[in-house]
C-alpha cells in the first residue's frame, strides 16, 4: 500500500473536526465525522505498517468510552426512578435524594475509570503510530491525552491538557512525510 497523503489528511481533518465538538448545534455532527475519518486514517496506517494494533487499540478505546458514557447515563438516570419511588412511598424526599446522589456518584466514578482506560488505549495507538512514523509529536500528544484524562478530576484542568493533546495530534498528523519513500523503516523502536 502506498502512502499518498490520504491517511495523513484524513487523520488531520478527523482530529480537527473532533476539536470543533464544542461548537453549538453542529459540534456533535463534526465529532462523528471526525471520529470516522480518524478511524479510517488509523486503519489505513495499520495496513501500511502491517500492525493492526494502531487501529485496534484506538477502536477499543473509542468503544470503551462510548459504552462508559452509556453505562454512566443509564446508572445516573436509572437511579432517579428508585429515588422517586422511595420518596413517594416513604413520604420523605430526603431518602429519595440520598438514593439519587448515590446513583450519580457511582455513575461519575464509572465514567471516570472507563475514560482513563479508554485514554490509555488511545495513547497506545498514538504511540505506535509515532514509533512507525518517527514523529515524536504523536508520543507527546498521547501523553497529553492520557494524563489530561487522569487529571480531569483536578477541577477540570485535565480537560485543557486533553484539548492540547488533540491539538498536538493534529500537528503530528500534519508533520508526517508525504511519500512512503521519505518515511523511516517500518519497524517501531520498541514494542508496547
Amino acid at each position: 500500500m502506498n502512502n499518498d497523503g490520504k491517511e495523513k489528511n484524513l487523520g488531520l481533518l478527523g482530529t480537527v473536526f473532533m476539536l470543533l465538538t464544542p461548537i453549538p448545534y453542529i459540534g456533535f455532527l463534526l465529532s462523528i465525522a471526525g471520529i470516522i475519518m480518524l478511524l479510517i486514517s488509523l486503519y489505513n496506517f495499520s495496513k501500511i505498517y502491517n500492525d493492526k494494533n494502531i487501529f485496534n487499540k484506538f477502536l477499543i478505546g473509542w468503544v470503551m468510552s462510548f459504552v462508559g458514557i452509556a453505562i454512566a447515563l443509564i446508572l445516573g438516570l436509572g437511579s432517579l426512578i428508585p429515588a422517586i419511588l422511595l420518596s413517594e412511598s416513604s413520604g420523605s424526599e430526603d431518602a429519595g435524594m440520598v438514593m439519587f446522589g448515590i446513583g450519580i456518584f457511582f455513575a461519575i466514578i464509572i465514567f471516570y475509570v472507563v475514560m482513563v482506560i479508554s485514554a490509555y488505549f488511545y495513547k497506545q495507538s498514538i504511540d505506535l503510530l509515532g514509533q512507525y512514523t518517527c514523529v515524536n509529536l504523536f508520543n507527546l500528544a498521547g501523553n497529553f491525552v492520557f494524563w489530561g484524562t487522569v487529571a480531569i478530576i483536578l477541577f477540570g484542568l485535565g480537560a485543557l491538557a486533553m484539548y492540547v493533546g488533540w491539538v498536538l495530534l493534529a500537528v503530528a498528523f500534519y508533520s508526517i512525510p508525504q511519500s512512503r519513500e521519505s518515511m523511516p523503516p517500518t519497524e517501531p523502536t520498541n514494542n508496547l
